[in-house]
């Protein structure tokens, strides 16, 4: 499984939007609700399947496509 670093000239939804089937990326955690919203609004709208994983260690957000 691959995972994509955050690129901070892209806003959050183009980095998710750009995620094949199997990738994941990190988001801090202070986005946690920003990411969680724009994964289910993506994936209704593009017909998408995301899941969201929250590392309290690390605090980091991450976000992996399944579909």
């Amino acid at each position: 499984m691959a995972n994509k670093t955050e690129d901070t000239a892209k806003s959050r939804r183009g980095m998710i939007l750009d995620l094949d089937v199997g990738e994941s990326i990190d988001f801090p955690m202070s986005d946690l609700q920003t990411i969680r919203t724009e994964c289910s609004r993506s994936g209704l709208q593009y017909d998408r399947k995301f899941s969201t994983k929250t590392n309290r260690e690390s605090r980091t957000v991450t976000v992996t496509r399944k579909a």
